[in-house]
């Protein structure tokens, strides 16, 4: 999991759960609830900066969509039980993702860079 606090307001914003979201967690890898709930936070010493996320989908889903099975009200169940709709699998089915911290000098310090399924 990567999260980031916004140095305005505090506030928590996550970027990435492995758990949850890409094609992997969806539809690969088997998550236990009793796992998730150990997970800590990492501390990066990152300087204050933006953010840049790149997704990568490499599976075309309207294609592919016979190969996954639906119900009557376009819903397929997870690996793990969840029940998500088509267009949940195709916004959040991605198989790569690469998260950049940009500094204020434009260094840029990648943070996650993962290829799933």
């Amino acid at each position: 999991m990567i999260v980031a606090k916004c140095i305005h307001t505090g506030k928590e914003i996550l970027l990435y759960d492995g758990a949850k979201y890409g094609y992997n967690p969806m539809f690969c890898d088997e998550i236990h609830l009793e796992d998730i709930k150990k997970r800590s936070l990492s501390k990066l010493e990152i300087p204050n900066s933006n953010i840049e996320i790149d997704f990568a989908y490499s599976i075309d889903f309207d294609e592919e969509k016979e190969d996954f099975e639906f119900d009557e009200d376009d819903f397929t169940e997870t690996i793990n039980g969840e029940k998500i709709s088509f267009e949940e699998v195709k916004r959040n089915g991605f198989d790569y993702i690469k998260i950049t911290a940009i500094d204020e000098l434009d260094a840029k310090r990648v943070i996650c860079d993962l290829e799933l399924a």
